[in-house]
């Protein structure tokens, strides 16, 4: 069952949305939860708990602007329904990331199951370590000049 990972058919499941609005990561998270498509098994309100019941335990920011909004347990019960959705924020954000900066964009990650989630974080630390990545992503690009970069 264990299968690659292939991010950029994540990434394009997921899709990209702009000018995510909300000063607090839970107005952003309830923000994100209203304005992605969810898969139909998945309440809106539920992921909005779960993302914010993660965020209690440690930010989910990964510094560089960046966060990476995730339920703690798995909560899609379809692996065909897994996804990240990239949100540019309105506003940047403190959510208290390592390195001061504020958030300016989220890549909200749901999966079906650990280990598929644990591939797909790795995969996503990887990408963010290239400063094309990083910088594509700080200028705010659209979905297809992103998934050329993946």
């Amino acid at each position: 069952m264990s299968m690659d990972v292939d991010i950029a058919q994540l990434f394009a499941r997921g899709g990209l949305y702009k000018n995510i609005a909300g000063s607090t990561a839970e107005e952003l998270f309830a923000s994100i939860s209203k304005t992605i498509l969810l898969p139909e098994e998945l309440d809106s309100e539920k992921f909005c708990e779960a993302l914010c019941l993660r965020e209690k335990i440690s930010t989910t920011a990964v510094g560089n602007g960046i966060a990476i909004p995730h339920s703690r347990i798995p909560i899609l019960k379809n692996d065909d329904e897994q996804r990240i959705s990239i949100c540019y924020l309105k506003e940047p954000v403190d959510m208290g990331a390592a390195d001061k900066r504020k958030v300016f964009v989220m890549l909200v990650v749901l999966t079906s199951n650990m280990q598929t989630h644990m591939k797909i974080i790795s995969k996503i630390a990887e990408l963010l370590k290239k400063s094309e990545i990083r910088k594509a992503l700080e200028a705010h690009v659209e979905l297809d000049d992103l998934l050329r970069l993946f």
